[in-house]
């Protein structure tokens, strides 16, 4: 492999290397956020770090309290509105039906979604959307697809630099492997944090060991494979060099008893 050749196989594998972390993290993400996986202890536990004790007391005894009422209004109306901070906060009536928690869940959640892009300015980057929103694990789902086209098109880039392209399967399951492990340390991590304040941010990566493991035994069955056709390609070779050999041998004979006939 000559020298600019080889510089680029080694910044393609780079770069390969960063687009599949990127994509492990950003279906981390998905995965942890979307609705439903982040449960009402967490974000009401956001909450209150964040407005104090009183304010999130208040919001969940209010929807206690009124719950009642709240499943009368869905009668007529598709969403209900509770003013809390001088913010009307709207909550899908469907969120109603899944009981109250739900309900703190939503209004936390907004109420941390607003409070996050505040903090940072309107004009940035939405990070309470983001991380807070009734549709954050969308957004970062699409992050994913970004990534893992990426990563094929720097796998079809790799093709063509790389010698043995028997290899490639190899070299790319290596690199899947590789992206795969920052994810089980996560997932250890987070398995030792239960419990403690760690726990209310490590929530966002809730779903690593999936990940890890997603994305490690596709990488195992790749290494696998290139090796099993490695070997089947060696073993090809042997066979056909013995076979040259009889071969050869054959034709000697022939000569050799042609010669003695004559």
């Amino acid at each position: 492999m000559g020298l600019i050749r080889g510089g680029l196989f080694f910044l393609v594998s780079v770069l390969l290397l960063v687009s599949l972390l990127a994509g492990n993290l950003f279906m981390t993400l998905h995965l942890s956020l979307k609705q439903g996986n982040i449960n009402t202890e967490i974000v009401s536990g956001f909450a209150e770090n964040t407005f104090g004790k009183d304010i999130t007391d208040d919001l969940t005894s209010k929807v206690g309290e009124n719950y009642g009422i709240f499943k009368a209004e869905c009668e007529t109306s598709d969403e209900i509105i509770i003013e809390k901070e001088g913010k009307d906060i709207r909550i899908s009536c469907s969120t109603v039906e899944k009981g109250p928690e739900a309900i703190i869940d939503e209004a936390a959640g907004q109420l941390l979604e607003e409070s996050a892009d505040s903090a940072i300015g309107e004009n940035n980057f939405n990070l309470g959307k983001y991380l807070f929103g009734k549709n954050a694990g969308d957004y970062w789902k699409k992050f994913f697809y970004y990534a893992i086209f990426i990563s094929f098109i720097l796998t079809g880039i790799m093709f063509f630099l790389v010698e043995q392209k028997s290899n490639l399967l190899v070299i790319v399951g290596i690199f899947i492997t590789i992206s795969s492990l920052p994810f089980f340390a996560l997932s250890y991590l987070i398995s030792l944090s239960k419990n403690s304040f760690l726990s209310s941010f490590l929530v966002f990566l809730s779903s690593s060991g999936t990940v890890f493991r997603w994305t490690f035994i596709p990488g195992v069955i790749l290494i696998s494979t290139g090796i099993g056709l490695k070997i089947i390609e060696a073993g090809y070779s042997v066979a056909k060099l013995f076979g040259g050999k009889k071969q050869k041998e054959k034709i000697f004979k022939k000569s050799k008893n042609k010669i003695s006939t004559d």
